[in-house]
């Protein structure tokens, strides 16, 4: 992942709302303590692995009438204004309790559940820090799936990360009860 400064403020540091305001120069970027983080395009391989999920997770949703809805890849999550950050992971669970409303803008919040896959690119030391960020703003499941592991790492608050592989399953509990599966089924056809 690139890092690349913002230009339009004394300090070098860029806010929510400028970057919210930047428009499609900010398309695939995270900002990062008000540093534009640019995130390159990962690959097919990568979306195939995320949709896979997201198929998984949006039918749950939608059969078990769960309280929230599914947002795709890219939505960006305003987990901070002071340090400034946006993060956009590649998919995500939001409760209507936390996000009542779909924002024209950033969600104002992190959602309760969500999948980072890393991309060729990206180091595994980055995507477990990445988790640990979305944990510290109230995220309260990721998934960190590795697909030259076929791994997925579960990440919880104040408990150690779970690895799971094969058919062992992957669950979103506390943040969705009943959402689970095999780690395997991630990577199943691609």
């Amino acid at each position: 992942m690139s890092q690349v400064r913002a230009m339009g403020s004394s300090t070098g540091a860029v806010s929510v709302a400028a970057f919210e305001r930047g428009g499609s120069r900010y398309d695939h970027c995270e900002l990062w303590d008000g540093a534009v983080v640019v995130r390159e395009a990962p690959g097919t391989y990568h979306g195939g692995v995320a949709q896979r999920i997201l198929a998984r997770l949006w039918t749950h949703v939608e059969t078990s009438h769960a309280p929230g809805r599914v947002v795709a890849s890219d939505t960006g999550f305003a987990v901070s204004r002071r340090p400034p950050r946006v993060l956009a992971p590649d998919g995500a669970y939001v409760s209507f309790l936390r996000l009542p409303t779909l924002p024209v803008g950033f969600a104002p919040c992190a959602p309760e559940f969500l999948i980072e896959v890393r991309s060729p690119r990206d180091s595994l030391e980055h995507q477990h820090q990445k988790a640990g960020l979305w944990i510290a703003h109230g995220a309260e499941v990721v998934w960190v799936v590795d697909p030259d592991t076929k791994t997925i790492t579960v990440h919880r608050a104040l408990e150690a990360p779970v690895i799971v592989r094969g058919d062992e399953r992957a669950d979103a509990r506390p943040a969705l009860p009943g959402f689970s599966m095999p780690a395997s089924d991630a990577f199943a056809g691609l």
